[in-house]
């Protein structure tokens, strides 16, 4: 898509700055804060289309941003792409690009994955 990463710069700066405002909110009460890039369904199941290519372009400039957001960041799109490509399941509802059920409890385990320390049962 011709011109789409000067046409998010702006929306992705927005982005940080709001962030910063939650980040120093969450500094104030003591609360920690992390990130997570959930992708939409042609994202995982039909990455070659331009929905995709949309998210995935948003994706790769919040990530470049991560040092300014001062925050963790989680990207579950190659993630969620890999369960669908082994598994073929369905993470995503049909007509609609939110997860289903089982979406939910693979975004659920790989959160939980990502935040628990290593060797944590």
């Amino acid at each position: 898509m011709a011109g789409l990463p000067e046409r998010l710069a702006g929306p992705v700066d927005l982005f940080v700055r709001r962030i910063a405002g939650v980040r120093a909110l969450c500094a104030v009460n003591d609360v920690a804060l992390s990130l997570v890039l959930l992708p939409g369904r042609s994202c995982v199941e039909a990455p070659d289309t331009l929905s995709a290519t949309f998210q995935d372009e948003l994706r790769r400039q919040i990530l470049a941003k991560q040092a300014d957001l001062g925050t963790p960041l989680i990207d579950l799109a190659a993630q969620l792409a890999s369960l669908y490509a082994n598994s073929g399941e369905a993470l995503f509802h049909q007509h609609e690009g939110h997860p289903n059920p089982a979406g939910h409890e693979a975004v659920a385990e790989l959160l939980l994955a990502s935040v628990m320390p290593r060797g944590t049962p």
